[in-house]
């Protein structure tokens, strides 16, 4: 028995080494980290590659919606920003006694290019510093929203750090956003079953939030609950839009929230006639349909079935973020781009900095799938090693399929966020 275990260990072990193989020489575009080369070469913006991806596109009208900020809380240690809001970061990312939280944490860090190299540096100062260079490489006009993410909290509305992966403070993101109006949004996060909810949403709206982000499975926010109606009133009488994860959440696997991220329990939102954008297009695992006897079914098909309810059109809208990276079916790629009729309701987000993750985007898989022409392989290759953001707008701006390309209204997103 134990020579037939060890047998069928070496074949697995074969096995998925040969698989490994067969991925990267299909798949693998050649990058692991992020080279977080700067500043982009003018040869760059003269190319090609620039003039197709710009064409029609008019920049005071982008506004990223999905942009993270991040880091350790380290700048309100030391300097002017000593003792200030801040954000807090998990410790168990910063140990290897919880190898899966380090090893995500420390490649987020290289995405964002906020590793410490010298002396008197911050990580979120590094942060923010690299994300201004990132949207500065872009025509004048172009913003990106700041995410604020509110702390996990239990039934009761209590916070619970110890569940969280993560905390930005609504007064932190606004405070970067207000440094450079030019260039930032920012959005808020408020858990719904906070005691001061209403309170925390009314301050975010006078202080120019463009919505409000939550991640249910993450945060333990049901939106189907009648927890959450007072706040929802609240939401569309200021006409604030919910910027909502629908779909798996890896952050959190296993835990028996993830069914808080299933699309359909956002009708709730809906019928209380405020506007939401689902993040990812729901593009990701599967969950019961409500509708249907509880049966497994894919969270973009619940998303589509959604998106086909008339009574939502003008209210649900979808962010095509994450569609492009490698756990992502192609057919939802192609599914989006085959549906026109969507056109108006589809909203381009970059979800930074994960694009900048760099083995998450295959440009060799897209183009097996007949989602990419092969031709501009080379040259976004090598804006990806500039520039995440740009890198991953230009993969959606140059993907097709039968004919058809994302429409220029996709990425004129302005008008989702902003009603003034």
């Amino acid at each position: 028995m134990k020579r037939r275990g060890l047998l069928k260990g070496v074949i697995g072990l074969g096995a998925a080494a040969g698989a490994g193989y067969w991925w990267l020489h299909r798949s693998w575009d050649g990058y692991l980290l992020n080279p977080c080369q700067s500043p982009l070469p003018q040869h760059i913006q003269n190319s090609e590659l620039w003039k197709t991806i710009w064409k029609g596109i008019n920049p005071s009208l982008m506004l990223d919606g999905h942009v993270h900020i991040a880091g350790t809380g380290d700048s309100a240690k030391i300097g002017p920003n000593k003792g200030q809001p801040s954000i807090w970061a998990n410790p168990k990312m910063e140990t290897w006694s919880h190898p899966w939280q380090h090893l995500q944490y420390n490649f987020y860090m290289n995405a964002a290019c906020a590793e410490i190299q010298e002396a008197g540096q911050t990580v979120d100062n590094l942060y923010v510093e690299r994300l201004l260079s990132l949207v500065n490489d872009m025509p004048q006009g172009v913003k990106l929203a700041l995410l604020a993410f509110d702390y996990h909290h239990n039934e009761y509305g209590q916070a619970v750090p110890d569940s969280s992966t993560f905390y930005v403070p609504n007064e932190y993101a606004q405070k970067i956003a207000a440094q450079y109006p030019e260039r930032f949004e920012w959005a808020a996060s408020v858990h719904p079953y906070r005691k001061d909810a209403l309170q925390q949403l009314e301050k975010a709206v006078e202080a120019g939030a463009v919505g409000v982000k939550w991640l249910p499975p993450a945060q333990n926010i049901d939106p189907a609950s009648a927890k959450c109606d007072d706040f929802y009133k609240l939401m569309a009488k200021h006409n604030l839009t919910l910027i909502c994860h629908t779909g798996e959440e890896k952050a959190v696997e296993g835990s028996d929230t993830q069914k808080f991220g299933n699309a359909l329990r956002l009708r709730r939102a809906l019928d209380h006639g405020v506007k939401v954008v689902v993040s990812h297009c729901a593009s990701l695992g599967h969950d019961v349909d409500m509708d249907n006897n509880n049966k497994p079914t894919s969270h973009f098909e619940l998303f589509t079935r959604m998106m086909a309810d008339k009574q939502y059109e003008g209210l649900l809208f979808g962010d095509i973020s994450a569609t492009t990276q490698i756990n992502r079916d192609p057919q939802v790629l192609k599914t989006l781009l085959s549906e026109t009729s969507w056109n108006h309701r589809l909203v381009n987000c970059s979800d930074y900095p994960i694009p900048s993750v760099m083995p998450l985007i295959s440009l060799k898989r897209l183009v097996k799938h007949e989602l990419l022409d092969d031709k501009w392989r080379e040259p976004l290759n090598e804006l990806r090693e500039y520039n995440a953001i740009l890198f991953d707008f230009a993969v959606k701006r140059l993907l097709s399929y039968k004919g058809q390309r994302f429409a220029e209204s996709i990425f004129e997103t302005l008008k989702v966020y902003r009603t003034d």
